[in-house]
């Protein structure tokens, strides 16, 4: 049995890599959990196996092994004498742990993405000198092209590229404290998701942030007018896809090392995507309106502090290169998932059966 040992498996993609790499029968997950308010770190994996197994979850969950800790906290928060053994044991490590939002200051930001990313590289090198991991995983973003226009590709990081928020920021220092430790003699791959969405199946989500956010704002229909080009491209990939890329690049050698673009080849405009979702929920459509020529002045100031973080993304001209990431998963059998119509209303109706959105008039599918 493998020993893999994952951060953020309570998280959202984090989570899909936990069942993933449980679905695998030679592996057994030790997973790095905090305690909350809302329960202890047993409890809450506990209940990610109930997510993914229902009544089936307590076969799921003797498998996996829950370590009490934190990254962002010297030696990972884990115990003495629990951690000494387990560097012995970890054959590989799936680091997925970040804050994953817009408006968090950058100190505080990088306690978690930055300092966290550092504490599990250096227990990644301890368990390589100590024992027999073979590998770590990083779980990073596209996003670390920040404002860079263009193409921006897998074999770049540091393109003197400027941020539209702390999250990209911290983020791209993580990656580079990944290669400053490969430089040390770590084995690594990095792997960067575009806009993760709720699973390709079925449409389903425990995280309604990132591209639901904006989405509830014009269901709500709190803006007449936003600042925003129709044909802005969405690269929108979906969790479960993600998990199975990233789990099934792992697993081939000439992974070490290398950086991965889990990005759709299939990409829909902003445009279209308001289209299908007024057509769904029953909204009444912003206008578009060129960024240089949006006026700010026209909202109010509670307007402005819901828009502002996902102005870039409503311009963003980005275009991630994942040429060589697909070539390897269409060796594999893997191919891009659609993104269409029926895709987006799988991800809607998932919104409104648990009530984040509600729709105001039933969806009729064309034809």
């Amino acid at each position: 049995m493998r020993n893999v040992f994952i951060t953020g498996a309570t998280g959202f993609l984090g989570s899909y890599l936990l069942k993933r790499i449980l679905d695998d029968g030679d592996t057994r997950p030790i997973v790095l959990a905090r305690g909350k308010k809302t329960g202890s770190a047993a409890e809450r994996v506990k209940n990610i196996a109930k997510y993914f197994y229902g009544g089936n979850y307590a076969t799921a969950l003797k498998r996996i092994r829950v370590v009490e800790g934190e990254v962002d906290k010297e030696f990972l928060g884990i115990d003495n004498a629990i951690r000494k053994p387990l560097i012995k044991e970890v054959d590989e490590i799936y680091h997925s742990a970040a804050i994953a939002e817009f408006r968090i200051p950058l100190d505080r930001i990088r306690r978690s993405n930055v300092i966290g990313t550092e504490n599990v590289l250096k227990f990644a090198m301890e368990c390589k000198a100590s024992g027999h991991m073979k590998k770590l995983n990083h779980i990073s973003t596209t996003f670390v092209a920040g404002k860079k226009s263009g193409v921006f590709y897998e074999k770049d990081l540091d393109v003197g590229q400027k941020f539209n928020n702390t999250y990209e920021q911290s983020k791209f220092e993580a990656e580079i404290l990944v290669h400053k430790y490969m430089k040390k003699g770590l084995t690594a791959a990095i792997f960067r998701p575009s806009i993760l969405t709720g699973d390709y199946v079925a449409g389903r989500t425990s995280n309604f942030k990132m591209l639901y956010q904006p989405l509830r704002f014009f269901v709500r229909e709190l803006f007449d007018a936003i600042p925003a080009d129709r044909s802005t491209c969405f690269n929108m990939i979906p969790v479960d896809f993600t998990a199975e890329a990233i789990c099934a690049i792992t697993k081939e050698n000439e992974s070490i090392g290398g950086t991965y673009h889990i990005a759709n080849t299939r990409i829909m405009p902003l445009g279209s995507f308001i289209d299908v979702a007024s057509d769904f929920f029953g909204f009444k459509k912003p206008e578009f309106v060129p960024l240089k020529d949006f006026s700010m002045n026209t909202l109010t100031t509670v307007q402005k502090n819901l828009i502002e973080p996902y102005i870039p993304y409503f311009n963003y001209k980005t275009i991630f290169d994942s040429v060589n990431t697909m070539d390897m998963l269409e060796e594999k059998g893997f191919q891009c998932p659609i993104v269409d119509t029926d895709f987006l209303v799988k991800l809607f109706k998932f919104c409104d059966e648990t009530g984040f959105m509600k729709r105001k008039k039933r969806y009729v599918t064309a034809g």
